[in-house]
């Protein structure tokens, strides 16, 4: 464990030292203040550490009061990340080796061209690409391997940007589930040379470490280690990025703010992989997409909790399918125009044999679909799977 200055508090209740990322320790205090927090960051100054990135982001506009706090500070030997969640009254600190970090300065658009955004039609699982003004790609989780589906996003990289050797400028993962990382574990090895990719973006579990409590984490464990070797083998020289709350990845007239990650719900038990999911939100000058992955309801409630009406966004992905996942506080905080279900509508509505999901049309419970497809409430525009759907971001930033 590296040895990091310690955490003064004087009513905290602070959390046993956990490692949810490997090769990162995390501490946890609940119960602590702003005051203390910012009197810890200061200490990291007189300690050595110089200050890389600070972010100051709202808590809701019903709670003017509070403001998240986003610290990173690195020496020669590691970063350190710092999370003050104000409505929760929570601090998370996470140490690191020194990896690579996100550039904290907005690139501007180089053209008149509209960032796009794209749900594409591939198998079941979650897949995003969004075409950047340079003609870049960000790619958003990697779907499950069916048949015909490299090739097929190949194809679709190739089309879009009219190039031989598409460029994708950060392919970015939310959990290691299967079907959001197996189509990029046999993508890279079946394209490598015939894609340029300039970064990898995830926060994945230990699963040694941090094990879930209803499935096999030795089977999670595989899968990562398949999609590591893969970039490792085919993209040697590509830098791996730790996601961390706070961080904000800038592309040209685009920026990626990442809202939650698998350590900020520690000391919350993880169920599955899909507790461990990551949250971000895009943004340009005229639109806002948040991007759920497959948050759970804790999830949901955290980002609810944390953020308040900071979430407030153009166009919801849907948590976790569409299925079981959501939170009704958050979709009324979010309230989108646009909504994003990766599932097929046929799916959704229970109409394929064997595969009728009663709660998603709000059953059992699910009130959060209910009411984000009542059109009394709003009239949304809503996109399933079974086709790909192209969504104009409007101008960069």
């Amino acid at each position: 464990m590296m040895q990091i200055p310690k955490y003064k508090t004087l009513a905290g209740l602070s959390f046993p030292p956990a490692e949810i990322v490997p090769g990162h320790t995390q501490f946890t205090v609940q119960n602590t203040t702003e005051e203390e927090v910012i009197a810890y960051a200061e200490m990291l100054s007189e300690e050595g550490f110089s200050l890389y990135d600070k972010k100051v982001k709202p808590a809701g506009s019903e709670k003017p009061y509070n403001r998240n706090l986003f610290y990173t500070y690195i020496n020669e030997e590691q970063n350190i990340f710092i999370f003050w969640a104000a409505g929760i009254r929570t601090v998370h600190i996470v140490t690191s080796p020194c990896l690579p970090l996100p550039k904290t300065e907005k690139i501007p658009s180089p053209s008149k061209m509209h960032p796009k955004l794209f749900q594409l039609k591939l198998a079941l699982g979650s897949i995003y690409a969004v075409h950047l003004a340079d003609n870049h790609f960000v790619l958003m989780d990697g779907s499950l391997d069916g048949e015909g589906d490299p090739e097929a996003l190949y194809a679709f990289l190739k089309e879009k940007s009219g190039e031989e050797t598409p460029r994708i400028a950060m392919w970015m993962f939310t959990h290691p589930d299967s079907d959001h990382i197996r189509l990029a574990t046999v993508f890279l090895k079946a394209f490598a040379g015939k894609v340029d990719i300039e970064g990898f973006a995830y926060q994945f579990n230990d699963c040694e470490k941090a094990k879930f409590v209803y499935i096999d984490s030795a089977i999670i464990g595989e899968e990562i280690q398949a999609f590591e070797e893969s970039i490792k083998t085919n993209f040697p020289h590509v830098p791996v990025y730790t996601l961390h709350a706070g961080q904000s990845y800038f592309f040209p007239g685009v920026e990626i703010e990442i809202l939650l990650t698998a350590d900020t719900i520690y000391p919350y038990p993880y169920a599955s992989a899909n507790d461990v999911s990551a949250a971000w939100r895009l943004k340009t000058a005229e639109k806002t997409f948040l991007f759920l992955g497959d948050c759970m309801q804790y999830s949901c409630r955290e980002l609810a909790s944390i953020y308040g009406d900071y979430v407030k966004s153009d166009i919801l992905q849907l948590a976790h399918h569409g299925l079981i996942g959501g939170e009704i506080g958050l979709y009324k905080l979010v309230d989108p125009m646009v909504c994003l279900w990766y599932t097929s509508e046929n799916r959704f509505l229970g109409k394929v044999p064997n595969q009728k999901y009663q709660w998603c049309l709000g059953e059992g419970g699910c009130d959060y679909n209910r009411w984000i497809r009542d059109e009394s409430v709003r009239k949304r525009e809503h996109y399933h799977l079974g086709k790909t759907t192209e969504i104009d971001l409007g101008p960069g930033m």
